[in-house]
């Protein structure tokens, strides 16, 4: 399965949050990285995982309306 890559992601999360939001986005990368290695894990998809848990948190619900009317996605 291909993912993005950190280097990509970057600049999309860092415009996307608060600067108080992105440096804990930040930290979270590293923390998943140093679990990884203790736990024998992928550390570039861990450090993508912790880097962009919080992605959308900051997004406004008229946000995520936007979104699933723009890609015809079904509410349940």
């Amino acid at each position: 399965m291909s993912y993005p890559k950190y280097d990509v992601l970057y600049p999309k999360v860092r415009q996307a949050l608060s600067q108080e939001r992105f440096e804990h986005v930040i930290r979270a990368g590293e923390y998943a990285v140093h679990l990884a290695e203790l736990n024998d894990y992928d550390t570039e998809k861990a450090r993508i995982g912790g880097f962009i848990h919080d992605y959308a948190k900051e997004r406004s619900d008229k946000d995520f309306l936007n979104e699933i009317d723009k890609r015809s996605l079904i509410l349940i």
